[in-house]
């Protein structure tokens, strides 16, 4: 996992955010693409993992594992798997955004 600033979140909503104007109210209106917002967010802060085998991937997401062979492998990262765990596992999502904030994870301060 990588560290993310406020910052850095600000500009990951600000790339996800879109402005549009209401013609009923005739006021401009911001819209977030949750969808763009997620694939950003955990394209900045998820880099990889290890350990994390098929055996275990029912514990977060409802999963069909007939064809995996080998329940013990680890399943390869990739951006798009780790979206898929974000997107479908609350725990995974929840884990991930507390350690994320958290500088004290990212530094040598024992």
């Amino acid at each position: 996992l990588a560290f993310l600033s406020r910052e850095e979140l600000l500009k990951i909503r600000k790339k996800a955010t879109t402005t549009k104007f209401d013609r009923k109210t005739r006021q401009p209106k911001e819209e977030m693409d949750e969808e763009l917002f997620l694939k950003s967010y955990v394209q900045g802060v998820v880099k990889g993992w290890k350990g994390l085998k098929y055996k275990f991937l029912t514990d977060f997401i409802l999963v069909d594992l007939e064809g995996v062979e080998d329940l013990g492998a680890e399943l390869e990262f990739s951006d798009e798997n780790a979206l898929v765990m974000m997107k479908n596992s609350n725990e995974f999502d929840t884990w991930v955004s507390e350690m994320v904030g958290d500088l004290s994870n990212f530094t040598n301060n024992n």
